[in-house]
């Protein structure tokens, strides 16, 4: 069984996985996107743009709020994006359905408090879905790319559930 295949196996079964974190898996490919690790946003100024990607953690929308609050982890650490209503209603899908999620968007500092404003989400499930395929671990670029739903060795399901806190 490859890495990919044990972490999604953990993923679905407890939640979490002590072999690596699923992004550090995707690590290269999301480098090639430009997408930075969560732990490198506190060298980045505010009004800076960028990119970032993780597990959903959670989605709140708190009360009658208008805003939604996203936290994504990545192995590096987490990011927090604040999700307009404009960004929220053209990509609601994206939004509500991403287990893993890219954003693109600008950098807010306000009293050492650090989120991403969101510009642009967009959902990466299908290379979650990818890490438990057979040969996941061909290396970087070797994760198959089709997004064409992914099964195991074994012909069960390879889709990767990460569990996260939702409330909108």
């Amino acid at each position: 069984m490859s890495t990919g295949e044990q972490v999604a196996t953990d993923y679905r079964t407890m939640g979490l996985s002590l072999k690596q974190h699923p992004v550090a898996l995707l690590r290269g490919r999301l480098k090639e996107r430009g997408v930075l690790p969560a732990k490198d946003l506190e060298r980045l100024s505010d009004g800076d743009r960028t990119i970032v990607a993780g597990i959903v953690l959670t989605r709140q929308r708190p009360g009658k709020g208008i805003v939604m609050f996203v936290t994504l982890e990545d192995e590096t650490g987490t990011a927090n994006l604040v999700v307009f209503p404009s960004i929220y209603e053209n990509q609601r899908r994206d939004t509500l359905t991403s287990r893993l999620m890219m954003c693109r968007g600008k950098v807010q500092k306000v009293d050492g408090v650090i989120h991403v404003i969101a510009e642009r989400i967009t959902s990466l499930n299908d290379w979650l879905a990818e890490l438990g395929a057979p040969g996941s671990d061909r290396g970087v670029a070797g994760l198959p790319g089709d997004g064409s739903g992914a099964v195991r060795s074994d012909g069960s399901d390879a889709s990767f559930v990460a569990r996260g806190r939702f409330f909108h």
